[in-house]
């Protein structure tokens, strides 16, 4: 956002390219683009068109077009802030699930990238990066690592024969998990 802004800016009001027409052209497609991607996101609409209809009610074809662009450049920002941090909240909301729902489920020998994928409506390719980005650990390691502290506690706690501790952590065959 910024980026593109302080493009807009350089080339058009630094090289003064921009005449007065041009000028109000340029700012209420700002203010309609602005508004449409506001409309895309349900709990930042009320308070970007808001602001959008504030700027817009001291907004004059008399004003200087440069300071106007300034400030709504500033709403911009603003705008593109918030939905950086409203998708920062919904990434950190769901790994919190996914690993809920791991945590609950890592006793199923069918549990997969695919399986977990299929219940969160999102691709293994993506929940496979998702996952590495947001925990550090490859999806298959950690319900590996889970497995192993889990059945590391049962055999600490419990009299249960290795086969028993195999099967309650989600091994099919005791070989496999011997194997880790």
């Amino acid at each position: 956002c910024r980026n593109i802004l302080n493009e807009i800016y350089r080339l058009n009001f630094i090289k003064n390219n921009l005449t007065k027409n041009i000028g109000l052209l340029l700012l209420n497609s700002i203010v309609s683009t602005l508004l449409r991607a506001a409309e895309k996101i349900p709990n930042e609409y009320e308070y970007i068109s808001g602001n959008v209809r504030e700027f817009i009610g001291r907004f004059t074809g008399e004003s200087d077009i440069e300071l106007q662009f300034k400030e709504l450049r500033k709403y911009m920002l603003d705008f593109c802030k918030r939905v950086n941090e409203s998708k920062r909240s919904e990434r950190t909301g769901l790994i919190k699930q996914i690993i809920d729902f791991i945590d609950a489920n890592y006793q199923d020998c069918q549990i997969s990238l695919a399986s977990v994928a299929s219940k969160f409506n999102i691709t293994e390719s993506y929940l496979s990066r998702f996952f590495k980005e947001q925990t550090g650990e490859n999806f298959s390691k950690y319900i590996e690592r889970l497995r192993m502290e889990k059945a590391h506690e049962l055999l600490n706690k419990q009299n249960l024969p290795v086969s028993a501790v195999a099967e309650k952590v989600g091994y099919n065959y005791p070989q496999v998990f011997s194997s880790h």
